[in-house]
């Protein structure tokens, strides 16, 4: 089995920092899956800029709802 995992900054993040986030996303995923008995899952990390016309947009219906 493999696992793929995505994510995507606003960019300005230097190199080392999206290696070291790429290297604790890796640990975090390695031991929920050994904690559910799942340890021969290969595992992959990127980590990548998100373009100049990323854009995002909060739905009305979320608007004034308490966040916890």
């Amino acid at each position: 089995m493999v696992m793929h995992v995505e994510v995507a900054l606003l960019h300005g993040r230097s190199s080392a920092v999206k290696a070291h986030l790429s290297e604790g996303v890796l640990e975090l995923i390695a031991a929920h899956l050994s904690e559910a008995g799942m340890d021969a899952v290969d595992l992959s990390v990127v980590v990548r800029d998100l373009p100049d016309s990323y854009r995002l947009s909060q739905g009305r219906s979320h608007a004034g709802t308490a966040q916890t």
